[in-house]
């Protein structure tokens, strides 16, 4: 009994201490504002200049270094690439000024801070894009090397120049397949932007029946996410019913209308698919049994009758 006791003591004991070495620890995170810049330069303008604000919301003093980096497209979701090194063509790195590297703040204290893109009048037609970084430092003016703090966040900044450069986007690969199973609720629409300047693929997906009805539609990046020079972006589209009725199976039309962000033409791609549900098939086989079973027993008898009449 006495060692069941001193057992639960210890347990208490390294409770309590972890408890208390956790209420130590600086709550995630910082927050900075806009997550977003987009920038439009004037014929002839060389300089121009945005503020941002970051936001301590730790529970104690922080440090926080501030510092621009380029980025690529990672995939096709939507994430980024940072790069070691500014050799991107379409990197605006370079070019960013920061007013302030490294500031102080008290719990819950915001700050705004001065950026100013220099010799933007030499960048190269079309879309340049970088990022600001805030991160975190440490009491010793380092990087917390801990997964509780969130150690860095960013403000991504987009600029086209005063030509704007070419926006070209296209559908990379097809929407919906041959066949479905199932009536389509959702697509992933693939757009690429062959283009020199980012770009957001605006439009709609609709479905129509061999009546040209439509039957269900959906928008295609109802939040503009954009999409980098060179790259593609995955988009998922929920569909819309649009009918109460029943839908037979037969062939369906999905049709993509698409365009980029200021373009006010559309372009259009029809795709076909053959819709046949489990439940139609399943009702099929059902039929095509039952008649099996029929013709069966007709032909059965059928043998009969002719056995008994030469039996007779």
């Amino acid at each position: 009994m006495k060692a069941l006791l001193a057992l639960l003591s210890v347990c208490c004991l390294v409770m309590v201490t972890e408890a208390s070495a956790l209420a130590s620890v600086p709550t995630p995170g910082i927050t900075a504002s806009p997550a977003l810049e987009q920038l439009s330069l004037k014929q002839g303008q060389s300089t121009l200049s945005f503020t941002t604000q970051v936001t301590n919301n730790t529970n104690v003093a922080i440090a926080v270094d501030i510092h621009a980096q380029d980025f690529t497209s990672l995939n096709q979701n939507g994430g980024v690439n940072f790069l070691g090194s500014n050799d991107n063509p379409h990197g605006l790195a370079s070019s960013m000024h920061i007013g302030t590297k490294q500031l102080k703040l008290e719990p819950g204290q915001s700050q705004t801070l001065n950026f100013t893109i220099t010799d933007a009048d030499a960048l190269s037609t079309g879309g340049h894009y970088g990022a600001i970084v805030y991160r975190i430092l440490g009491p010793d003016l380092t990087p917390y090397n801990t997964v509780t703090v969130n150690q860095a966040v960013t403000t991504l900044v987009f600029l086209t120049t005063a030509s704007q450069g070419t926006q070209e986007l296209k559908l990379a690969s097809p929407v919906v397949g041959r066949y479905a199973s199932t009536f389509p609720t959702s697509f992933e629409a693939v757009f690429a932007n062959t283009g020199n300047t980012q770009t957001a693929a605006r439009g709609l997906i609709q479905i129509l029946d061999h009546a040209k009805k439509v039957v269900s539609q959906g928008v295609i990046n109802a939040d503009s996410g954009l999409i980098l020079p060179g790259s593609e972006r995955l988009f998922a589209v929920n569909m819309r019913p649009l009918t109460t009725a029943y839908l037979w199976p037969g062939v369906y039309t999905a049709k993509i209308s698409y365009h980029y962000l200021g373009q006010t033409t559309f372009s259009v791609e029809d795709e076909t698919f053959l819709y046949v549900g489990w439940q139609q098939i399943v009702l099929a086989l059902f039929a095509l049994l039952l008649l099996l079973s029929g013709v069966g027993i007709l032909l059965k008898k059928t043998w009969l009758k002719r056995r008994l009449r030469f039996g007779s």
